[in-house]
């Protein structure tokens, strides 16, 4: 499995675990468009999952992974709304080990849109960090496809 998609599913699933995110249906009284927020552990490393309504069949799901929020030089400023810091992406090794964005599909099936690494977008991944995600074992997804059709 593609290490970005490794980073999304393995926080997918935690956040579905954990229930703040519902996958069949909308999350009742979050306004469309408006970021949700939890934090998640990944190999051992404080992450972020960021997902946000798109509509009732899609959701935009964004992790950021080994995340030190204090190190973010722009901490203080950040909105959690894109797929990856605010800060400039020269800056991201100080405080951030990789970023991944994608799509959950709900009307065709539940499952992150694209096969391999297509579909994930916003990639960014710290040099050190690269044998770690190689070497992790692929995650099992609870309650959607690792993988599926991508729509655009």
């Amino acid at each position: 499995m593609d290490i970005f998609r490794k980073l999304l599913v393995s926080a997918l699933s935690e956040a579905v675990c954990s229930g703040p995110l519902h996958l069949q249906m909308p999350n009742c009284g979050v306004p469309k468009g408006d970021p949700q927020i939890v934090n998640v552990d990944i190999l051992g490393k404080p992450s972020l999952f960021i997902w946000n309504e798109i509509d009732a069949l899609e959701v935009r799901i964004a992790v950021w992974w080994d995340y030190d929020h204090d190190s973010n030089p722009l901490s203080n400023q950040e909105p959690f709304f894109g797929a990856g810091p605010l800060a400039h992406k020269r800056q991201y090794p100080n405080f951030v080990g990789a970023t991944a964005s994608g799509w959950l599909e709900r009307k065709a099936g539940l499952y992150i849109q694209g096969f391999g690494r297509d579909g994930i977008i916003h990639t960014y991944l710290r040099r050190d960090m690269r044998e770690m995600l190689v070497e992790m074992p692929d995650p099992q997804p609870f309650g959607f496809k690792s993988e599926g059709r991508f729509y655009f």
